[in-house]
C-alpha cells in the first residue's frame, strides 16, 4: 500500500508548494492537487514542487479536458515530468459539470472526451504531429516543440460505471473517491469489467483511493474535522448506498431539512458515527491505520489522504502526523 495526500490548493502558490517539500523531507511518497476551477493553479504550483523536492511523485487529482484542452494537460505536464525527472502522474476525470457549465463550455460526452484526451495526450507526448476527429475531441495538426522526456502515467477518475471501466480499459491507474470497503468492492467490480474487456492483468493498472481523511491523536477531534464534509455527502448519495452503509433513512432526512434550513452551520450533530464511516477515513493514527488496512485487503493498492483543513498549518500537522504514525506501517 503505497500512501500520499490530496490537498485543494487554497493557499498561495509558495505555501502550497512547501507542504510537498514538507513532505518530500519526511518521507512521504505521493503528493497531489485537486484542479478546481478558482483555487491556486495546480501546473505552476507543481513546477516549483518539483523544483524544491527530489523523491515525492507529484500528481493531479483530478483535472478534466473541458477547462483546459488536452494539449495543454500534455504541454504542461510534460514540462514538470522533465523538470521532476520522471515523477509526475496525470490524474484526468471528467470535471464537475455545474462548474464546467458555469464557464459557458459545453459538457458533452464525459465518458468520450476523457478517453479521446488520453489517446491524444498520450499521441502528443510520443512526439507524434497529431490530427485528430473524434466524436468528442478534434485536434488538427497539433504538435509539441520539444522533446517530451516520455509518455508519464495517466490515471483515470470517475464514480460513474462507464468511467471506472474506462480506466479498466486503457488507464495506467484507476481513481476513486471511496472510503470504505463496501463502496471500493463495488467501483472495482466495474473496474474489472473493463480489464477484463480489454483483455489486461489486474497489476497493470494501479488502484488509488482518493478519500476524505483526517487523522489527530484526539479521535473525536479527527472526525468532527470532517463531519461536514459527510453531511453533504450523506445528504446526496442514492438511497441504496445509505441502506448498504446502515445509515438509517430518518436520520438522512433530518440532515436535509437541517441543509436547507442553515446549510452546514451547526450540521455536525446531525451526523452519525456511520456516516462518518462511511463516507471518510478519519481519527487516531491508530484508527486510520486499521481502515486503510480494510482498504488494502479489498484491492487499493494507493490511497490518497485528503486533508481539507482550511489552515495550511492544519494540513501541515496531519501530514507530520501521516508520516509519523500512519506511513511506518506500510513500509
Amino acid at each position: 500500500m503505497k500512501i500520499g495526500f490530496c490537498i485543494i490548493p487554497k493557499w498561495s502558490a509558495r505555501q502550497t508548494a512547501g507542504v510537498f517539500k514538507l513532505a518530500n523531507d519526511l518521507g512521504v511518497e505521493y503528493g497531489w492537487l485537486a484542479d478546481q476551477t478558482f483555487t491556486t493553479s495546480i501546473y505552476p504550483v507543481l513546477t516549483l514542487a518539483a523544483y524544491l523536492t527530489k523523491r515525492i511523485k507529484l500528481g493531479t487529482c483530478v483535472t478534466n479536458p473541458y477547462v483546459c484542452h488536452p494539449a495543454f494537460h500534455a504541454n504542461a505536464g510534460a514540462n514538470i515530468d522533465e523538470l521532476s525527472r520522471g515523477r509526475f502522474t496525470l490524474g484526468i476525470g471528467a470535471g464537475d459539470s455545474t462548474t464546467i457549465r458555469s464557464l459557458g463550455l459545453r459538457y458533452e460526452r464525459p465518458v468520450q472526451m476523457v478517453k479521446e484526451s488520453v489517446e491524444v495526450i498520450r499521441r502528443l507526448l510520443g512526439g507524434e504531429k497529431v490530427s485528430f476527429k473524434g466524436k468528442a475531441l478534434r485536434v488538427s495538426n497539433a504538435q509539441l516543440m520539444f522533446k517530451p522526456r516520455g509518455v508519464f502515467p495517466i490515471y483515470i477518475g470517475g464514480r460513474g460505471p462507464m468511467m471506472l471501466r474506462l480506466a479498466g480499459e486503457i488507464a495506467d491507474g484507476v481513481l476513486t473517491d471511496t472510503a470504505n470497503p463496501i463502496e471500493t468492492r463495488i467501483a472495482l467490480t466495474e473496474f474489472r469489467k473493463g480489464l477484463e474487456g480489454a483483455n489486461r492483468a489486474r497489476g497493470e493498472v494501479q488502484v488509488m483511493s482518493a478519500v476524505c481523511f483526517a487523522v489527530d491523536e484526539d479521535s473525536q477531534v479527527a472526525k468532527d474535522k470532517i463531519k461536514w464534509l459527510a453531511a453533504l455527502v450523506a445528504a446526496s448519495v442514492l438511497p441504496e448506498v445509505l441502506e448498504r452503509n446502515s445509515i438509517p433513512r430518518r436520520d438522512v432526512e433530518a440532515l436535509r431539512a437541517h441543509l436547507a434550513r442553515k446549510g452546514v452551520e451547526g450540521v455536525a450533530s446531525f451526523v452519525t458515527e456511520e456516516m462518518t464511516e462511511a463516507f471518510a477515513i478519519a481519527g487516531s493514527p491508530r484508527e486510520c491505520v486499521a481502515k486503510i488496512e480494510s482498504m488494502e485487503r479489498v484491492g487499493v493498492s494507493h490511497l490518497a489522504a485528503g486533508i481539507l483543513d482550511p489552515r495550511i498549518e492544519d494540513v501541515r500537522r496531519q501530514i507530520r502526523l501521516v508520516a509519523r504514525k500512519i506511513l511506518p506501517h506500510f513500509q
